[in-house]
């Protein structure tokens, strides 16, 4: 959660840094310090920043230039961190052998998240809205990667249904502020196809791709998923715990 509106102050000073550089200044610290605390929102926030630095209409392109080499050194420098490597948690936390928590993939979660506010893709025509459009798409591809296997890519869901949000709050504003009574039967046509490409989306996921948990609980005993976790976890490294489970997740600090 502090990510996320990290992530909206970091993509706030992008926009600035594009018509003065000297916000860069505030760039380059913001951005390593989010990369060294949380990695997984910190990439949320950066892909953001990142499409805002390429897609920001009317920019110079070496201001562009500048801030993705910012955002690139920011995240670099999170290598002198000395209690860990931010760079190798990435890789560590995406076992797929590892359940529990929310199915990302599921067709009632997708739905409950995706369900209207995937409507908000229609405000998003905008020229400055064109980054979030880009950076909707990339978490999408992310998000897909997730049923390969890679099981923390599937928490990329919150960011896409982060920005349908705001393309939601965008398109109810235009609405309201250009009342059109054909235009706004058009929307709500388009509206409707939207949520049914949503719905046929969902239902083949549900039935060709998604993670069948259920099943593989059954067939897996709490002896064999905690040698699995020794497997996972590299010898002399710490884990985070409770008194009867262990989470798969590196502890640090």
């Amino acid at each position: 959660t502090i990510m996320i509106g990290l992530s909206f102050i970091l993509w706030t000073l992008t926009i600035n840094a594009l018509r003065q550089p000297t916000y860069l200044l505030a760039v380059l610290p913001l951005a390593l310090i989010m990369f060294t605390t949380h990695q997984l929102g910190a990439v949320i926030g950066l892909i953001g920043a990142g499409c805002f630095a390429l897609c920001w209409p009317s920019q110079p392109f070496k201001h562009r230039g500048l801030v993705i080499l910012t955002l690139l050194l920011g995240v670099g420098l999170s290598r002198l961190w000395p209690y860990y490597n931010p760079f190798l948690l990435i890789f560590q936390s995406g076992s797929a052998s590892w359940e529990g928590g929310s199915d990302f993939h599921s067709g009632y979660y997708l739905l409950a998240v995706l369900s209207p506010c995937s409507v908000g893709i229609l405000g998003l025509k905008d020229q400055r809205a064109r980054p979030l459009l880009l950076a909707l798409v990339l978490y999408f591809c992310l998000y897909l990667i997730g049923l390969a296997g890679f099981r923390v890519a599937g928490r990329f869901v919150m960011p896409i249904t982060l920005v349908l949000h705001i393309g939601l709050a965008l398109f109810l504003v235009q609405t309201l502020e250009n009342p059109d009574v054909d235009r706004l039967k058009k929307q709500i046509l388009c509206g409707g196809a939207v949520l049914a490409l949503v719905f046929l989306f969902v239902a083949a996921l549900d039935r060709y791709g998604a993670f069948d948990l259920e099943q593989r609980a059954q067939n897996t005993s709490v002896y064999q998923a905690a040698r699995q976790k020794r497997l996972d976890v590299p010898d002399n490294e710490q884990v985070a715990a409770h008194d009867s489970a262990a989470w798969p997740i590196v502890a640090v600090g």
